[in-house]
């Protein structure tokens, strides 16, 4: 069993606060947790209700089985995950992120004009067809039109939209929920609004929904898959504002609801992992055969290895976006993942977009969250054009293939940003070469592996193919001297592929096996990281023309620095002032709620300053499979001392740490870690992880009085967590901790004692 996050670190904050907390995008006191079975459900939510914590959800589907829990503080988080991680059947223990907040942009259509912000019921309806002609483009650009003339509209097919839930009174969405309506199914887990009822409070999920599925003749707004029945799982509240569990929550509904096809444009940015809780519980009802759809995100200024869960996930189809002159938008954001995954998978059209808008209206804006309902709404029409098929994997392999790889200033765009390219419904609905894997990721240098591409030929004559290289444009992972990913400066080299096949005929039914290796590029940097792309083209005789995206990186993730020594960094913090602390400035814990009394009261003098609270601390990094964060006392007693009292000014000498309370933790003397740590696939965000310490190290128990450091120490992409040298560290400055109950404060004395 193990204990799972999703965070990161290059640098640590650490502050003591006295009523307050900083923002965060975690809570030390919010947990996921995971088990085996249906049967620990129940146990593990009355053991939180017996600590006095709150049940938020309990997850008693065949995908998840668990529970996410509120715990009351900082003592009481610690002692009782402590408690569930010793219970049967536990899998996984994860601190709740939140959802990065939604960034689009409103704008006018790049195309027509300023024409937005339009009513249904405008004097304006005279120029529906003028904008319609014009704002299709998407569907022009992608050949929907082309399946809506031959009549798939995705009749009938369900498609689950989890999100800000959608106005379902707007005509084009047709103006109820419920039985018969066009949203038929839904229901709320924000903690906005009543349950059960998905109306959008927000607007991005009605947005969403318009291009997935809308449909007015009045206003010429047509959305990819205008016969579909939709389902609306509200998760954000009236800010857009929301959980990962609640996200959970409605990706699990839409699952028993029997989605077919479930889109999701909100997310945890930055994450860059398949293993967190989210990202795996849609990897795992797309292992069920629904086509899940998620888009990589928007923050493209965050650099390289900046996707967004859930799309990070396995099986899970990462949609980023393009713009009408074939560019990718400089909201978008970069793949791929840390494990070297091809993300995003295609590009669909996500800027200047005609949408339809809460109270009936209609606007335009942009970002990856429009090009990914439209992305779903194609994988309606080509499984209808297909009879029927809904298998993901396979409509992510015609996907990838027959997408068409774009260019900018002349060069291809890397396969980070574009992934197989611009998606092509109609080439995906009539593909009859089948070719697998998607996409051959070559890992880094360390890790170069030969791949195996197989070509089928399901057409009902011989086919001759050719097969060459189509390289992309490389790109820095880091900039000259940075030590965080930058926004893709480019490289003048590309990777050498080699095939053992270039060309052969297939029958109808035949396969064919072709050895794919890749020769990294010449003359580049290594340490900076290189990512080399692009794709192998397949010509067909019978006028095929496909691809298969090609990634890898040059230099080694497992060697590249997630941490900086004494780039740790410690503060008092007050709700009005913020002032670092000094090398071995003093820190005064309350006492714990468990009745302890680490150390004995003692008269340690009057203190000018005094806070009561907790440290904070905010780590960053650029990624590692596993964050420690130890509390290392830098005195321990030499056998017979006396530990029992504290002094003030602190005799350093005497406030001491008890040989027996130490133990070894990957060679550092430690007492334990950090309440939230260990940490699992952490990666950096604009926040970064978040965490504090109120003095306990395990289970009930506190630290003693004394000078500590916090040492953090990261594992580094690949590496392997038994070798040391896998391992990166930074440090605190040494703190000492005392607790209230350690000071007694000396009264001045009267002037008739003076």
């Amino acid at each position: 069993m193990i204990r799972l996050s999703l965070p990161t670190l290059a640098w640590l904050t650490i502050t003591a606060v006295a009523g307050t907390k900083a923002p965060s995008t975690s809570s030390v006191h919010d947990y996921i947790v995971e088990c085996e079975s249906s049967m620990c459900v129940e146990q593990l939510a009355n053991n939180v209700q017996e600590k006095g914590g709150q049940v938020r959800h309990k997850f008693n589907s065949d995908i998840f089985h668990g529970v996410s829990v509120q715990l009351e503080s900082i003592s009481t988080a610690e002692q009782t995950i402590a408690e569930l991680e010793e219970l049967e059947g536990i899998r996984g223990v994860w601190p709740v992120q939140a959802s990065t907040p939604v960034v689009e942009v409103g704008q006018e259509n790049p195309k027509l004009g300023a024409a937005g912000n339009l009513h249904s019921g405008d004097t304006q309806r005279h120029r529906a067809s003028k904008r319609a002609a014009d704002d299709l483009w998407p569907h022009l650009m992608t050949h929907v039109d082309k399946l809506h003339k031959k009549g798939f509209s995705g009749k009938g097919i369900k498609i689950a939209v989890v999100d800000t839930g959608i106005d379902y009174t707007h005509p084009a969405l047709g103006g109820c929920f419920g039985k018969g309506c066009r949203v038929a199914f839904g229901d709320n887990f924000s903690k906005d609004g009543e349950k059960g009822d998905p109306m959008d409070c927000y607007g991005h999920g009605t947005q969403v929904a318009g291009v997935l599925a809308g449909y007015s003749r009045d206003q010429g707004f047509v959305g990819a898959a205008p016969n579909a029945t939709l389902m609306a799982y509200r998760v954000l509240d009236c800010s857009a504002e929301g959980t990962e569990d609640d996200m959970m929550a409605g990706w699990l509904k839409a699952y028993e609801d029997r989605a077919q096809i479930i889109v999701s444009s909100t997310g945890i940015q930055g994450n860059g992992w398949a293993q967190g809780p989210l990202a795996m519980v849609a990897s795992r009802i797309a292992a069920r055969g629904v086509t899940c759809i998620g888009g990589l995100g928007n923050m493209q200024e965050q650099g390289l290895f900046y996707a967004m869960a859930p799309a990070t996930g396995d099986g899970v189809i990462s949609v980023n976006s393009v713009a009408s002159d074939y560019t990718v938008p400089y909201l978008s954001a970069y793949g791929p993942t840390w494990d070297l995954r091809i993300k995003p998978n295609v590009i669909a059209p996500g800027q200047g977009i005609w949408v339809t808008e809460k109270h009936g209206r209609y606007t335009y804006t942009s970002g990856t969250s429009y090009a990914t309902p439209l992305v779903g709404g194609i994988v309606a029409l080509v499984a209808e054009a297909r009879g029927g098929n809904f298998n993901g994997v396979l409509i992510n392999k015609l996907f990838m293939s027959t997408a068409k790889p774009q260019r900018d200033n002349g060069a291809f765009m890397s396969v980070a940003q574009q992934g197989g390219g611009l998606i092509d419904a109609w080439e995906a609905a009539h593909a009859t070469t089948l070719v697998e894997p998607a996409g051959l990721e070559f890992n880094d240098t360390e890790h170069r592996v030969s791949i195996s591409l197989n070509i089928t030929n399901t057409a009902k004559s011989e086919v001759s193919y050719e097969l060459s290289n189509l390289a992309a444009t490389t790109l820095y992972t880091f900039s000259t001297g940075g030590t965080k990913p930058g926004q893709g400066e480019h490289a003048q080299a590309t990777a050498d592929i080699k095939l053992s096949l270039s060309s052969f005929t297939l029958g109808p039914g035949q396969s064919a096996t072709v050895d794919v290796s890749a020769e990294e590029p010449l003359g580049l940097d290594a340490s900076r990281l290189p990512l080399w792309s692009g794709w192998v083209a397949i010509t067909g005789s019978d006028g095929t023309n496909l691809t298969a995206p090609y990634l890898g990186l040059s230099g080694s993730l497992r060697s590249a620095t997630s941490l900086h020594p004494n780039t740790l960094r410690v503060r008092w913090a007050d709700p009005n002032n913020v002032t670092p602390l000094d090398k071995n400035a003093s820190v005064v814990f309350l006492d714990p709620p468990s009745g302890q009394k680490p150390g004995s009261p003692a008269s340690i003098g009057e203190l000018t300053q005094i806070f009561s609270g907790n440290l904070f601390f905010r780590l960053s990094l650029l990624a590692s499979p596993q964050v420690l964060m130890d509390i290392v006392p830098l005195d321990l007693c030499p056998l017979g001392t006396d530990t029992s009292t504290v002094q003030w000014p602190p005799d350093l000498s005497m406030n001491c740490v008890p040989s027996s309370m130490v133990k070894d933790s990957r060679g550092l003397k430690s007492i334990g870690q950090v309440a939230g740590f260990p940490r699992y696939y952490a990666s950096r965000n604009a926040v970064g992880v978040e965490g504090e310490w109120d003095g306990a190290y395990a289970k009930g128990q506190y630290a003693p009085p004394g000078r500590y450091k916090i040492i953090a120490r990261a594992l580094a992409v690949f590496g392997d967590a038994s070798n040391p040298s896998d391992w990166q560290l930074t440090e605190s400055p040494a703190v000492f901790i005392l607790y209230l109950h350690n000071y007694i404060p000396v009264a001045k004395p009267t002037p008739e004692h003076a």
